[in-house]
């Protein structure tokens, strides 16, 4: 892109110079590079595009799309008072006229993704804020969408790296996942359903095992994961199951296994002992987490 300017700025190809679609292909390779400084250099290149705008130039003109790629990089950071700086910027260039679009469903949900990985003791209570703002928007029809796969998934994240979870307000939040799924607003992918595996099966609790077990037949019945991921899914799941009191680890431990060697095993196997066990898990619970109170889903 350097190259591009000298040409120009040299008088060698005047016509020559970088764009909107330059900078942004750009700004997004920084981003992908994951290098230390990958943040601060793609917000230097947005600032050039807007002092660009605010010079005249509009083919420099960013989309949201761009100002997206540099907030991906801060929700990955774990940084959502970072992000919700970098929200009220997006805002502002709008207003002032530097962007032409208003935040979507994609930038809330990176302001969600935020909260969830920065493991604060806030982290649920803040993603709920974010996500009511979002039905909010998405009432007085600011916002197009309402929150949808993707920012459930973020939030269902958020309770699982919580140190204290609610039981509870999990499986609610993999039912509605399977009620968009089932309705074609979202699907989940093979590395966020092993991921989604590993932390449910960290908590240790029997009904959250009943569910990862379904993630992974959905991991195999889809075969677009590799062979090594279910494998270490198995050994994952097992290795939770022998952690547990419930009474029938042995028996889940040692199907498992069997399936795990490619023994294929009846689906009534598979599902009766889930299914009541996870009834029993629904109807002794209780709403212990308070910021679990803050938004209902149904």
């Amino acid at each position: 892109m350097q190259w591009m300017k000298d040409l120009q700025s040299s008088g060698v190809l005047e016509d020559v110079k970088p764009n909107a679609f330059t900078y942004s292909v750009v700004l997004a390779s920084i981003v992908r590079s994951k290098r230390s400084d990958a943040l601060e250099s793609a917000t230097e290149l947005l600032q050039e595009m807007e002092d660009a705008v605010l010079a005249g130039d509009n083919d420099c003109r960013p989309t949201i799309v761009t100002y997206n790629t540099v907030l991906s990089s801060i929700a990955e950071s774990g940084d959502p008072i970072k992000a919700q700086e970098f929200m009220a910027r997006i805002y502002h260039r709008f207003e002032s006229g530097i962007l032409h679009q208003k935040p979507n469903i994609f930038t809330w949900n990176l302001l969600v993704e935020a909260w969830s990985r920065s493991r604060r003791p806030d982290a649920i209570k803040g993603a709920l804020a974010a996500i009511n703002r979002i039905r909010s928007l998405h009432a007085s029809g600011e916002l197009d969408q309402k929150p949808n796969f993707d920012t459930f998934k973020e939030l269902l994240y958020c309770h699982l790296r919580s140190e204290i979870y609610n039981r509870k307000t999990i499986l609610e939040i993999l039912d509605e996942m399977d009620k968009l799924t089932a309705a074609g607003d979202g699907r989940i992918s093979m590395y966020d359903q092993f991921a989604l595996i590993r932390l449910l099966c960290e908590k240790r609790d029997s009904a959250l095992l009943y569910r990862a077990e379904r993630i992974l037949e959905t991991m195999k019945r889809k075969g677009d994961s590799r062979e090594e991921s279910v494998r270490e899914a198995y050994n994952i799941l097992i290795s939770a199951w022998t952690q547990t009191r419930d009474p029938n680890s042995a028996e889940r431990v040692n199907i498992l296994k069997l399936q795990r060697n490619g023994l294929k095993i009846p689906r009534s196997s598979l599902v009766s002992a889930s299914e009541k066990d996870t009834s029993r898990a629904y109807s002794n619970l209780t709403e212990t987490d308070a910021t679990t109170r803050l938004v209902r889903f149904f």
